[in-house]
Parts: C-alpha cells; structure tokens; sequence
C-alpha cells in the first residue's frame, strides 16, 4: 500500500493462535517524500497498544512490529500516517504469533 499525504487505514480482525502476538510491518519513506509521523494502534475489547515513529526520507526498507499480546476480541489496527508532504509505502503487514 501507499499512503500519501495525511492518510489513516483501519480494519478489523480476530486473532489466530495464542502464545505471543504481534503486528509486523515493512516500511519505506522514499527520497522524495518529506519527514512523517506514523502512528500505529491496536486496540481489543478493553485495551490498546500504540507505537509513534518519526520517519525521515531513506532509501532503505525497514521493519516496525507492536506486541499485541493479550489484546482480546475482535482487534481494530489503525495506521495514521501525517506530515507536510509525506509519502509512505507499506508492505507485508501481517498480526500473529
């Protein structure tokens, strides 16, 4: 996915499985973007995990992941991407042990 400008994506899901989980993505703020602030949430019946990264313009792919372990129910991950002009281009985003 790529998000542009100030963007927000959200969806729901019920976790697989037990033992530790995590929400894991891949992340590349391309050159001709301008800094950003993402900010990512988790939240399950009663809870919420949060994480704010400050993203400079890079060349490079790199990789954020947020333990959600105990979260409960049915989870809702949002993705908040804001800045002057920012451009963020998201890969293999995956919730699970």
């Amino acid at each position: 996915a790529v998000l542009t400008g100030t963007a927000e994506l959200s969806q729901q899901t019920n976790p697989v499985g037990s033992g530790v989980q995590a929400l894991s993505l891949v992340y590349r703020v391309p050159p001709t973007s301008s800094p950003a602030q993402l900010e990512i949430s988790v939240a399950g019946q009663g809870a919420e995990q949060r994480m704010a990264l400050s993203l400079a313009p890079e060349d490079a792919w790199r990789h954020a992941w947020l333990d959600v372990t105990g979260l409960r129910g049915t989870l809702t991950v949002r993705i908040h991407l804001s800045g002057a002009a920012p451009v963020l281009w998201l890969d293999e985003v995956s919730l699970g042990p």
